[in-house]
């Protein structure tokens, strides 16, 4: 009997620090109104889901539409307290006159994709 527990014990040892490394994967919905720049590629109007893998700072998200990656770019996850409940979206015009990404606010969670500029955290 005590083999036995002796065994389990020896495993769960052995597995517990391999669930630390496990990846968080995330996915939020969003819905863009108009043609929107993300990284080198114009998404249409419609409804995408964006997921990405791990805890930041740093992140790839893909944004899929009908189960196919239409696009990835590289962005900063900030954890962050907000009192907001909706999804806000910041855009810039670039000089070709489309829109690009700059970020996007989830309740808990913001993304941004502007290159070399992080976004920081409330509490």
């Amino acid at each position: 009997m005590k083999k036995v527990e002796f065994y389990v014990l020896s495993v769960a040892l052995l597995v517990l620090p391999l669930t630390s490394f496990a990846s968080t994967k995330a996915q939020k919905e969003i819905t863009f109104d108009e043609p929107i720049s993300v990284a080198s590629t114009q998404l249409k109007p419609g409804t995408y889901k964006m997921e990405w893998n791990g805890g930041g700072p740093n992140v790839e998200v893909s944004f899929v539409q009908n189960n196919k990656i239409v696009a990835t770019a590289p962005a900063q996850l900030v954890k962050e307290t907000s009192a907001h409940d909706e999804t806000a979206i910041s855009t810039h015009k670039t000089s070709t006159g489309s829109n690009r990404l700059d970020e996007v606010d989830f309740k808990n969670t913001a993304l941004s994709f502007r290159k070399g500029q992080t976004k920081q955290g409330g509490a």
